[in-house]
């Protein structure tokens, strides 16, 4: 949907029938991060190549590297997508009968905008938000960290890594070493190998605050 939008943008209108890669992993898997780098480090065997994602700076002036990076990222697709037909037949199924049905009217919205109810609105924003507080209040309280601020990278990894002691999470860097992290991708990894529970409260926490921020 992102990708259809700037081709829009520059006067390039696609059509459906669209195959999206990351709605159909949507429908296999919900919970689980949807960027072309995790599907293919998931279900391919092709070494890394989307360093340009980790590091935005680290884009090459050569435009035949932009070439192979766009050659990359399509073979890829196209691999997942025969992937997916092959082995989740009913996840693909059920993309096609409603992801890809609701697509082009998710396209006109982002294209044209919506009407919204601004009391409702308010009214949601204020909710999130006290949500996020109370969760927020009771990782503080349950780990005894009065200042704990859930949208601080550095109180979450002191939560995580030092008090916790649970396994530092790193993202790869282009260049220099990999630091840690505690992303979402970082949070769900922590959840399914070590199943605490602070980890599920910091996550909706955030995710509500940020509801609350954009609403």
């Amino acid at each position: 949907s992102y990708d259809i939008n700037g081709l829009a943008a520059c006067g390039i209108n696609v059509k459906p029938p669209y195959n999206d890669i990351m709605l159909i992993h949507h429908a296999i898997d919900p919970l689980v991060p949807h960027t072309l780098a995790f599907q293919a480090s998931i279900y391919t065997r092709y070494p890394f190549w989307k360093e340009w994602d980790i590091s935005p700076d680290a884009s090459g002036s050569q435009i035949d590297d932009l070439y192979t990076y766009n050659c990359q990222d399509s073979v890829a697709t196209i691999h997942l997508k025969k992937y997916y037909d092959f082995k989740y037949p009913i996840a693909t199924e059920f993309y096609q009968k409603a992801y890809a049905k609701l697509q082009p009217h998710l396209i006109q919205m982002y294209q044209e905008g919506i009407c919204i109810n601004k009391s409702k609105r308010d009214s949601l924003a204020k909710q999130f938000y006290a949500e996020g507080e109370q969760l927020n209040k009771a990782v503080a309280l349950g780990l005894k960290v009065p200042s704990f601020n859930v949208n601080s990278s550095t109180a979450t990894q002191n939560v995580l890594y030092d008090i916790l002691q649970l396994p530092v999470q790193k993202k790869r860097q282009l260049r220099g070493p990999s630091r840690p992290t505690v992303d979402d991708e970082a949070l769900v990894d922590l959840y399914l190998e070590t199943q605490s529970p602070f980890i599920l409260m910091i996550r909706d926490a955030k995710e509500k605050l940020k509801l609350a921020s954009f609403l």
